[in-house]
């Protein structure tokens, strides 16, 4: 498979995110895939959803660009909060197969070399980092020493209909 670009054909966006997920585990070649142009919204709720699914395995992290807290997302299946990129993130992180990460680019102005270095972390001890934005040409020119990918999925209109299935998702995990 070609990683630099999916062709979005019949597949949903949701299903096109699986795949490239099970596909880069699957060859072990990338620890850090960046998706490009897929909204954030979308691409969340896509990650939210998986890692409330798979809560053994995947974890999501959204980088807040303000507010309180600087790291928001779902750890163990567990909706977390907190204030750095820091020690305490990284411990729990470990043994996480896949950590999805939105809000690189709204939060890169405000965490800066931090998230540099988070994301060398990343690409460092963890199996799999897939992470959205909108050009990832200024985040593999600094990580271009490790295994690094760019994905392109073009087809918002796809956009909406993985965002439907996986608020679907979310909301039958919390009905009781």
């Amino acid at each position: 498979m070609d990683l630099r670009s999916l062709d979005a054909g019949e597949l949903t966006l949701a299903a096109q995110l699986d795949r490239l997920v099970a596909e880069s585990l699957d060859a072990r070649r990338h620890r850090l895939v960046f998706v490009e142009k897929v909204p954030d919204a979308a691409f969340s709720l896509w990650a939210r959803a998986k890692a409330t699914r798979e809560p053994d395995d995947v974890a999501y992290l959204d980088l807040q660009g303000d507010g309180q807290s600087l790291v928001t997302g779902c750890i163990v299946g567990l909706d977390v909060s907190g204030d750095d990129l820091d020690e305490a993130l990284n411990v729990v992180l470990n043994g996480r197969s896949v950590v999805l990460v939105s809000g690189l680019d709204r939060s890169r102005a405000r965490l800066g070399e931090r998230l540099f270095r988070w994301l060398d972390w990343s690409a460092t001890h963890l199996p799999l980092t897939v992470a959205t934005t909108r050009e990832a040409a200024a985040y593999v020119v600094r990580l271009r020493h490790h295994n690094v990918a760019v994905v392109q999925i073009l087809d918002s209109r796809l956009s909406a209909d993985a965002a439907a299935l996986a608020g679907r998702a979310i909301q039958s995990r919390q009905d009781p």
